[in-house]
């Protein structure tokens, strides 16, 4: 929902500046918990997990739009939590590199699937496992917008908020992937992985990304009807080299209702043998069947 920089009075049907432009500015939300704050680096010891928190301050609500991060080591998952509705936003860890784009994450940037509002002092989760082995660390940032309406006049605003704050109430970012890790055995064919679409709401697909060890064809099926969106399709051809800042965007959202199951069946077609692939689908979810305030 962006916010016009012009303007126009109904009643004189003058055209003016939009007073409320000059209290919304950009903003970048960066981890708070992190012992060493001043270069914001989250370290995780090989194979464990660890936490960290990004909460706006006291001075007014904050929009995320983009994600990066930086990456120092190998692999990483990530699960991410609105602390503030206490929803998580993904079914289980997904790969950072398929939704935060490793180093230099500033100049990749993943554009979030819809936007994410968090009030004054509501918090993000984000709980980072390593899967490389080694010691790893990263340094997450979320880009934005911040709404410093304690300085604005009584009442400027007040619609907007109003619509954008019951938004939150009805969707969220939200990201699906596979139920159970991927492995494919060495020239293993037809072999498939579910994605579940639980009761908690319908979900809107708007693109796939994936990282894998070697190349692999999939379809996609939808498992009340059985109707594959395709054939097979070589993995290059929607996700180039996988990572969140080249996803394969729909050519139309795909819209999924609540408690279906959606099939990737995939073919093995790395020639160095066994295949790890993690296939992660980002979207929104619809949490409530009525929108009339925010359409």
């Amino acid at each position: 929902m962006s916010i016009p920089l012009f303007k126009r009075s109904r009643k004189t049907n003058l055209v003016y500046l939009n007073e409320l432009k000059k209290y919304v500015l950009p903003w970048w939300l960066v981890p708070q918990n992190i012992v060493n704050r001043n270069d914001g680096i989250l370290a995780v010891p090989a194979n464990a997990t660890r936490n960290c928190m990004m909460t706006p301050d006291q001075n007014g609500p904050f929009e995320g739009m983009y994600l990066t991060c930086d990456l120092f080591g190998g692999d990483m998952t990530v699960r991410i939590n609105d602390a503030g509705f206490t929803r998580d936003l993904m079914n289980r860890d997904v790969l950072v590199s398929t939704i935060m784009t490793p180093a230099p994450g500033g100049q990749n940037v993943f554009i979030l699937p819809e936007t994410l509002w968090l009030e004054q002092r509501h918090s993000l989760l984000f709980t980072f496992t390593d899967q490389s082995g080694a010691a790893n660390s990263v340094r997450p940032v979320l880009h934005g917008r911040k709404f410093f309406l304690r300085q604005a006049p009584a009442g400027l605003g007040d619609r907007f908020l109003a619509r954008r704050r019951m938004q939150r109430k009805v969707s969220t970012p939200y990201w699906f992937t596979t139920d159970q890790a991927v492995q494919l055995a060495n020239g293993a064919a037809g072999a498939r992985a579910n994605i579940t679409i639980g009761g908690e709401g319908h979900f809107v697909a708007y693109k796939i990304t994936c990282q894998s060890d070697g190349p692999f064809e999939f379809r996609l099926i939808d498992g009340e009807t059985g109707a594959a969106l395709s054939g097979s399709v070589f993995v290059s051809n929607t996700n180039c080299t996988g990572i969140g800042m080249d996803p394969y965007v729909f050519p139309e959202p795909w819209f999924i209702e609540k408690d279906r199951l959606i099939t990737v069946e995939m073919n093995n077609l790395n020639a160095l043998g066994a295949n790890n692939i993690w296939f992660t689908m980002s979207g929104r979810r619809i949490y409530d069947e009525s929108y009339r305030e925010i359409v």
